[in-house]
């Protein structure tokens, strides 16, 4: 799996996000912002019988994504092209899961790396103005999933329900244990649920080790993400 190329390496928030959510056992999925492709390979092992797009605003990190798909064994299954969720034509399709690992820092912290802060900061695409596209071609019973920071969980799930998308699950996610949690999957969909779902996941101990549950969830990726 290559990642050299793409605005964002793989990193944690990519893989919890790969191997947390829940896949439709059919039909259309994607990514947003799909940088090397590795959201998209997590969810073709995860279902075997998914078409999965990955579009990103980044020519190369499209050629990167390319590349790893063409090499892999779902190659079939996987594409990726050059786009902008704000404009993006579904060619009629409705999607089953559309999930994404969306920029989120303010331009307070922006590098001097151009194409790295398209990909990390909120002002090339606001959560606002994601949430808004993904109701357009999402399937009335499909999922659309996020990781983001836990101090944005407020304002997000605000813009969601204002787009008739409701929490569905939530899975905090808590760095080290005794520490606050500071990143936060969630699902979401267009049908209400009288109460979403609520997990917790410790990604290390004290001691640095990962946890238990931690490699419980990832070992059927780690050989891919080498």
């Amino acid at each position: 799996m290559m990642h050299h190329e793409a605005t964002m390496k793989i990193g944690t928030d990519a893989i919890l996000l790969g191997a947390f959510v829940q896949t439709p056992s059919s039909g259309y999925v994607l990514d947003v912002g799909t940088g090397s492709g590795i959201l998209c390979m997590m969810i073709a092992q995860r279902c075997p019988d998914c078409i999965i797009e990955g579009i990103d605003i980044d020519q190369t990190s499209v050629n990167q994504a390319n590349f790893n798909f063409t090499t892999s064994q779902w190659r079939k299954r996987l594409s990726a092209s050059i786009a902008d969720i704000r404009s993006f034509s579904s060619k009629n399709i409705k999607y089953n899961l559309i999930l994404s690992n969306p920029p989120f820092f303010t331009s307070a912290f922006k590098t001097q790396q151009d194409r790295r802060n398209l990909a990390r900061h909120t002002d090339t695409l606001t959560h606002a103005e994601l949430i808004r596209s993904v109701a357009v071609i999402l399937h009335d019973d499909g999922i659309f999933a996020v990781i983001i920071p836990y101090d944005s969980l407020k304002s997000f799930l605000n813009i969601c329900f204002d787009n008739h998308l409701h929490l569905s699950r939530q899975i905090n996610i808590i760095p080290v244990e005794d520490r606050q949690v500071n990143r936060v999957i969630l699902e979401f969909g267009f049908k209400k649920k009288n109460k979403p779902e609520v997990q917790s996941l410790t990604i290390r101990n004290m001691d640095g080790s990962f946890t238990p549950a931690y490699n419980q969830l990832l070992k059927n990726f780690y050989l891919g993400l080498d």
